[in-house]
C-alpha cells in the first residue's frame, strides 16, 4: 500500500486523497536499502513485503542478497503493476506478485509459502475513522470488522504460517481479537507481518515514531516482546526521511526467536537505539556522508552498528549516535502502560493479576531521563491520575467558522462579534450565549496564565437559545413542544438571520455536526419530556473543555503549562487539557511542577518530533509522565511558586526555583550540577528536534 502511482488524469489533490485513504507514505530506494542491509537481506533466502506498494523494499532487498523467492502483496492496482515492472525481469530466482487485500486469506494463499526469512514492509498507517465503512473508488478498501475477522481466519488456519504451534495460534489470535477498534491499520499489518516471519528470521520495519508511543500500539510492544528480540532501532534524528510524512520516522529490526514464557523480564539484554543526522545523506544514501569513501554505506553502517552493539558507552559520531537500551526497561514500560488491559488478561492472565494489584501507576519512563537517573532509576514514579489530576483534549466544534467568532465590544444589548471568516459581524448577540475560548497558540503571550476577558474569541453556546421556529415546531407531540417552550428562549434577530444563513450551507450535515441534532422524547413513568436540540447546538462542556491547565499539543517552541483561571475559558483540542476532579488546592503546585526542567524534559523525550521539528504532545503522553511523588511540604511550596509564576512575577528567578526543587525531590540531594545537567538534556533534545544540534 506504499506506491504513489495514481491515474494520469488525476491532478495533485487527487493523488494526495488517494494516498492518504490507502496509507501510502512512498519509502524510497535509499531508505530501503538502508532497512534491507540493517536486516541481513544478503543471507536471505525468502523475501516478503505483504504491503509492497510500488517495491521499493522488495527490490532493494533483491538488489542486496540471491534470495530464491522475492513476494509480495499489494492491494493498489497502479501500484502493484510498478512493482511488476521492476521485480518481474530480475535474473536471479523467483517472484511471486500477488494484486489482493493482505487480509484475505484468498490472497495469502496464492503464495508459494507463508513461512520467511526476511518480512520487510512500510505497513499503511490508515486511520480508524477510514476503516469504519468499506471505501468506495478505484480501490475498495476492507473495513476494520472485515480485516480483525481475515486476520484471525488466517492465524487459525493449520496450512497457513505451519511454523506456528497451536498455542502460538491461540495467544496470537487472542491479541488479534483484543487491539482496540480505535487503532488504524499498523497494528493488524504488524500482526500479520509478525506471523509470516519464521523462526530464526528477520522482522524490518518502518514506523512513525509517534505511532510507537500511542495507547493501541501496546499491544505491538508486547507482540515484540513476546515473540522477537528487538536489535536495532534507528530514528531519524531532524525527520528527513519522508518530506510528505509529518512525523519522525523510525527502522526497526528484530529478529524472531521462539515464543518466550512471558513478555516481561528481559533481564540484562539491550537492543541498540541509534539516531541518524539528516546531514548524513547523500543523494544516493541515508548515510551516504557518513562512509564517503565505501561502496555500499549502508553496508558500512550496518557493520559500524554491530561493532557498536557491543560498546558499553554511548558510540558518538559526526553523524550518528548509538547507544544501548535495556529491553528490561522497555517491558516495563509496557508493563506499566498494560494496566487493566482485557488483552494482557487474556494473554498472560498471572502478570496481569500481578500488575492489577501493583500499586505503580503507569508512567512511561524515557530512556534519556532513565540514563541520567542512573542508580536512582529505582525511585518510585507515579502519574498526573496518581496526583489526582486527570489528562484530556480540548474541545472539537466539528465547524469552527461557525461556532467561533471574534468578540468586537459587549454591553448592555449584548455583544457584537465578527465572524470567523471575517465575512461579516453579528450584533446585539445575548452574552450568556459566549464563553472566551483559546483557539490557538498565536492567541497566548509568553505569561503562564490566560485573562480570560482579554482573549479575542469567542464559542457560540447556543444551549439555551434556539432559532423561534424550532421552538415553535409543531411537528413533535405536544409534551415536547412544551419542553422546548420552557427549555429555550428565542434567539435575537441578528443572531437567528446568521444561524439561518448558515442552516443553507453544508455546516449543518458535517460528519461531527449532525450528532448535535436530538429528537426530543416524551417522558415516561411521570418523568418530564426532554426538549430537541439543534445542530446550532453544542453538547454540554465537560471539565477537558474548560480545565485548570492546558498544554499546546504542536508545540514549535518549548512546551508551555498554562493556567486557566476559575476554568472560565473554554480550550479547544489544539490544546491538552489537565484538570484536578478534586483537587483545586493543587492546581497551582501543578502548574509549577508541569513547568520543570524535569517535566520539559520528558516531554521533549516522551513527543513525537514532527516533520518541521516541531514536538507533538498528546494527552496520552502528558497521562504517562513520571512524575515524583510530592509530600505535603513540596505540595505547598511548589503551589506558592505556581502562584508566583502565574502572576509573571520574577519568571525566571521562579523557574530556577521550580527546577531545584523539583530536581532534588526527584533525585534525593540538592545539587545544582544535576539541576543544570536536566537543564542541558532537556536543551539537548529539543535542539535536537530544531536541527540546532
Amino acid at each position: 500500500m506504499k506506491g504513489t502511482s495514481v491515474s494520469e488524469n488525476a491532478g495533485p489533490s487527487a493523488a494526495d486523497a488517494r494516498r492518504k485513504r490507502l496509507g501510502q507514505y512512498f519509502t524510497g530506494v535509499p531508505l530501503a536499502r538502508l532497512l534491507a542491509s540493517l536486516a541481513g537481506a544478503k543471507s536471505a533466502r525468502s523475501v516478503i513485503d505483504p504491503f509492497s506498494g510500488s517495491g521499493d523494499m522488495l527490490a532493494a532487498a533483491a538488489s542486496i542478497g540471491k534470495p530464491d523467492l522475492v513476494a509480495g502483496l499489494e492491494i493498489d492496482p497502479p501500484a502493484f503493476g510498478q512493482a511488476q515492472a521492476r521485480l518481474n525481469g530480475r535474473a536471479n530466482g523467483r517472484t511471486a506478485l500477488v494484486l489482493g487485500d493482505a487480509f484475505s486469506h484468498t490472497t495469502l494463499r496464492q503464495l508459494p509459502h507463508t513461512s520467511f526469512d526476511l518480512v520487510i514492509t512500510n505497513p499503511p498507517y490508515v486511520r480508524y475513522q477510514s476503516l469504519a465503512h468499506p471505501q468506495k473508488g478505484e480501490v475498495v478498501l476492507p473495513n476494520a470488522v472485515r480485516v480483525r475477522t481475515g486476520l484471525i481466519e488466517m492465524l487459525r488456519a493449520p496450512d497457513l504460517f505451519p511454523h506456528l504451534d497451536q498455542e502460538d495460534r491461540d495467544l496470537l489470535v487472542s491479541l488479534a481479537s483484543g487491539y482496540s477498534g480505535l487503532a488504524d491499520l499498523a497494528v493488524p499489518a504488524w500482526m500479520l507481518s509478525a506471523a509470516l516471519t519464521r523462526p530464526g528470521g528477520q522482522l524490518a520495519m518502518v514506523v512513525p515514531e509517534s505511532w510507537l508511543s500511542r495507547d493501541y500500539a501496546q499491544i505491538v510492544h508486547y507482540l515484540l516482546l513476546r515473540w522477537f528480540r528487538i536489535r536495532h532501532i534507528v530514528e531519524d534524528a531532524h525527520a528527513a526521511w519522508f518530506s510528505n510524512a509529518l512525523v519522525r520516522t523510525t527502522l526497526m529490526v528484530a529478529d524472531r526467536v521462539s515464543r518466550r514464557t512471558s513478555a516481561f523480564g528481559w533481564a540484562g539484554e539491550s537492543f541498540l537505539k541509534t539516531s541518524v543526522r539528516a546531514c548524513a545523506a547523500s543523494e544516493v544514501s541515508v548515510v551516504g556522508r557518513a562512509f564517503p569513501r565505501r561502496r555500499d554505506p549502508d553496508a558500512a553502517f550496518a557493520t559500524a552498528l554491530k561493532d557498536a552493539s557491543s560498546a558499553e558507552h554511548t558510540v558518538s559520531e559526526p553523524f550518528w549516535e548509538a547507544h544501548r537500551i535495556p529491553l528490561a526497561a522497555k517491558s516495563a514500560n509496557l508493563r506499566a502502560a498494560s494496566v487493566g488491559e482485557a488483552w494482557l488478561r487474556e494473554v498472560e492472565p498471572v502478570v496481569a493479576a500481578r500488575v492489577g494489584d501493583a500499586p505503580a501507576s503507569s508512567v512511561f519512563m524515557p530512556e534519556q531521563l532513565r540514563r541520567w537517573l542512573g542508580s536512582k532509576t529505582e525511585r518510585a514514579f507515579v502519574s498526573l491520575k496518581d496526583l489526582g489530576f486527570e489528562v484530556g483534549q480540548g474541545l472539537r466544534t466539528g465547524a469552527n467558522s461557525f461556532f467561533y467568532v471574534d468578540l468586537i465590544s459587549a454591553g448592555k444589548r449584548g455583544a457584537k462579534v465578527r465572524l470567523a471568516d471575517g465575512t461579516g459581524e453579528v450584533s446585539g448577540v445575548p452574552l450568556d450565549c459566549i464563553l472566551p475560548v483559546i483557539r490557538w497558540q498565536e492567541e497566548l503571550d509568553d505569561s503562564f496564565a490566560i485573562e480570560p476577558a482579554s482573549l479575542p474569541g469567542r464559542v457560540l453556546m447556543l444551549e439555551r437559545r434556539a432559532l423561534p421556529e424550532d421552538i415553535e415546531d409543531q411537528t413533535p407531540p405536544l409534551a415536547v413542544r412544551r419542553a422546548a417552550l420552557a427549555a429555550y428562549k428565542p434567539m435575537t434577530s441578528g443572531l437567528a438571520d446568521h444561524v439561518r444563513l448558515v442552516s443553507r450551507s453544508k455546516v449543518p450535515g458535517m460528519s461531527a455536526v449532525k450528532p448535535n441534532v436530538r429528537a426530543g422524547r416524551e417522558g415516561k413513568d411521570g418523568s418530564p419530556a426532554s426538549p430537541p436540540r439543534w445542530w446550532y447546538m453544542l453538547p454540554p462542556l465537560a471539565s477537558r473543555h474548560r480545565p485548570d491547565i492546558f498544554i499546546g499539543r504542536v508545540n514549535n517552541k518549548v512546551p508551555r503549562a498554562i493556567l486557566n483561571p476559575g476554568r472560565q475559558a473554554v480550550v479547544d483540542a489544539n490544546f491538552s487539557s489537565v484538570w484536578s476532579p478534586s483537587h483545586q488546592d493543587r492546581v497551582l503546585a501543578a502548574l509549577a511542577l508541569l513547568n520543570s526542567a524535569w517535566c520539559g524534559a520528558a516531554m521533549e523525550c516522551m513527543g513525537a518530533v514532527m516533520g518541521g521539528g516541531a514536538l507533538k504532545l498528546e494527552a496520552t503522553h502528558l497521562a504517562r509522565l513520571p512524575l515524583p511523588p510530592l509530600p505535603d511540604d513540596a505540595w505547598r511550596r511548589l503551589g506558592e511558586l505556581g502562584a508566583a509564576l502565574a502572576s509573571g512575577r520574577e519568571v525566571m528567578a521562579t523557574c530556577g526555583s521550580i527546577d531545584a526543587l523539583v530536581t532534588t525531590i526527584v533525585t534525593g540531594e540538592q545539587s545544582e550540577a544535576e539541576v543544570t545537567a536536566l537543564r542541558n538534556l532537556r536543551d539537548q533534545q529539543r535542539a535536537k528536534r530544531s536541527h540546532r544540534e
